[in-house]
């Protein structure tokens, strides 16, 4: 229980306090400042020598006093913004002073709210303005008030008033002369626990909440210099939005690469800063993540996720200040290609995630702009014993230009090479190692694309002599995307045994729609229309590699074809298993 007091005399307030945990949101007020007028005999003399009595000593402060709204709640605290403690030193006889302030706070929150008390410095002594010294702060507590020694100020609540100090006397005046006895407590400096005045209310407030505050100082002529001495009270009022506290994040999962921006929403709610730790943990092990606050009411952040493996996790949000803390789930999940924009995005994880049949549009943010997008599907596989799905290009690939591409950027390029711009003059006509090892390149337009001979296709890593079932280790495919393996034990093989005619390997939309592009030779391409031919990455011989033959005159399919490695050939990349 405590009391409103107005006016000479003390009302019992309608409202009990009730112990509800730390269900609340915060609100800040600041007084500022406390000002204290301390002046030497001296000078005191000479003002009175004038009949001047020594003047009280004012505070520029402005209360700042506001609502804040949220979840439909509301949270509203006030406090004078300048408490002025005059005191008149005389000879070395200790002096005291006492001044009373009101503080009123309502909330419509379901469970009420806290009230806290602290400095808004580091330090809890008054600070002389212009000089370096100080009045210290009484070593009293609210759990255990003491007297207040020459030198020290402190605060103190009245017995009675709120069930947090009811160790507190009841007379607290202000006095004029003389001494008192009565009990204070210091008011713990920034960066500490606050001091808590209530602890919860039961239901909220349908009136405003009103209690009184005393300051003391006690000094005299020996212990205090002769000046203004001024420092700032902070009050927190806190109170939690909902019934039953919670928070929310969004988006729920993440990348396990990380570094993406997760939203962070509290139940509390405030006009002013409060300050959290937030952790990405899963079990004992806690990542601190880099955050910004962004909203006071309610409380929010925005975080950057920091690389975890993939699996569940939560966000854990810590205010120690006010002992609040929330956890919500949060899951590293690799997403499918429809979460992608990139080709080299693209991870064994995410297509290993990616359902039969899903396509997505990636680019291709290599070479010369404007960058190519090709179509990716996920597509079923039959290796003789089982099915499975793998993600392919279901367009040609397209990249021309003078370009020397990195590991960063293509897959595992033979180093010093560089794919050639497209080159509309003579290609080689015979099997040589002046031939087969240059790279060559013909954009033969939108319809069919372009052509690649194996030295390009392969990045410079296939050359004449690379033997008979070697894979080439490099490709112009995007980073995380390879040229097919080729042969009877091979990705065109095992595609063809899932989809088992031509017309499922050309015509049909569900399937993976390879383009009759034709092929290049000497100075022509030749068979546009009519014959498709597409590279793997493995050598049938010095002279030849695998490739993948479709004709339509006779509407069939050969998946472990082979060819001389220096004529073009059209070029589809399949997904990293």
């Amino acid at each position: 229980m405590f009391y409103r007091r107005s006016g000479d005399g003390k009302k019992a307030l309608k409202r009990k306090w009730k112990q509800l945990g730390m269900q609340r949101s915060n609100v800040r007020w600041r007084i500022l400042s406390t000002g204290l007028g301390v002046f030497s005999l001296a000078f005191l003399g000479a003002f009175l020598a004038s009949s001047i009595l020594a003047p009280i000593q004012e505070s520029s402060a402005v209360n700042t006093s506001e609502d804040s709204t949220a979840k439909g709640y509301s949270l509203s605290l006030s406090a004078a913004p300048s408490i002025d403690l005059n005191l008149s030193v005389v000879d070395e006889t200790d002096m005291m002073t006492v001044a009373e302030t009101d503080v009123t706070a309502s909330t419509t929150a379901p469970n009420g709210y806290k009230l806290y008390v602290s400095m808004n410095d580091t330090s809890n002594a008054l600070k002389l303005s212009g000089g370096s010294a100080t009045i210290a702060s009484t070593t009293g507590t609210l759990a255990s008030p003491a007297e207040l020694n020459s030198g020290e100020w402190g605060f103190a609540i009245p017995s009675g008033q709120i069930s947090e100090t009811n160790h507190f006397d009841a007379s607290y005046v202000a006095f004029e002369n003389g001494y008192s006895v009565s009990q204070f407590a210091g008011i713990p400096a920034s960066g500490t626990n606050p001091a808590t005045l209530i602890n919860a209310t039961s239901t909220p407030n349908t009136t405003t909440d009103e209690f009184q505050v005393y300051y003391g100082l006690k000094a005299k002529s020996d212990t205090a210099t002769v000046g203004t001495y001024t420092n700032s009270v902070l009050w927190t009022a806190v109170a939690d939005a909902a019934t039953t506290p919670s928070a929310s994040v969004s988006p729920a999962t993440g990348k396990p690469d990380g570094g993406e921006t997760i939203t962070i929403e509290t139940t509390l709610f405030t006009t002013s800063a409060i300050d959290a730790n937030i952790y990405m943990r899963q079990g004992n092990v806690s990542t601190q993540m880099t955050c910004n606050r962004t909203s006071y009411a309610p409380l929010t952040y925005t975080c950057t996720t920091p690389a975890k493996a993939a699996g569940n996790y939560e966000v854990y949000v810590d205010v120690p200040k006010y002992e609040k803390n929330y956890t919500v789930a949060f899951e590293y999940k690799v997403s499918d290609i429809t979460g992608i924009t990139y080709m080299r995005e693209m991870t064994a994880d995410i297509c290993a995630n990616t359902a039969i049949g899903t396509s997505k549009a990636l680019i291709d943010d290599r070479g010369s702009t404007p960058y190519k997008s090709y179509t990716v599907k996920k597509l079923n596989m039959n290796n003789g014993t089982s099915t499975y799905g793998a993600c392919w290009m279901v367009d040609n690939l397209a990249l021309v230009g003078s370009f020397t591409p990195t590991s960063s950027d293509t897959d595992h390029p033979a180093s010093g090479f560089t794919l050639t711009a497209s080159n509309t003059g003579t290609w080689c006509t015979s099997d040589s190692d002046a031939c087969d090892n240059q790279s060559m390149v013909i954009n033969t337009g939108s319809t069919y694309g372009v052509l690649y001979n194996w030295y390009a296709a392969t990045a410079g890593t296939g050359t004449r002599s690379t033997g008979a079932n070697v894979d080439a280790s490099g490709s112009i495919c995007p980073k995380g995307w390879v040229l097919p393996k080729g042969g009877s034990s091979g990705d065109f093989q095992y595609l063809y045994n899932a989809y088992n005619s031509y017309a499922n390997m050309v015509t049909n939309t569900s399937g993976p729609k390879f383009v009759l592009a034709g092929d290049r030779y000497g100075g022509s391409t030749y068979n546009q229309g009519t014959y498709g031919y597409y590279w793997s990455r493995t050598a049938y011989s010095s002279s030849y590699a695998y490739d993948l033959y479709l004709s339509s005159s006779n509407s069939t399919v050969y998946p472990a074809s082979g060819y001389y490695k220096y004529y073009g050939f059209s070029v589809r990349c399949i997904a990293e298993q």
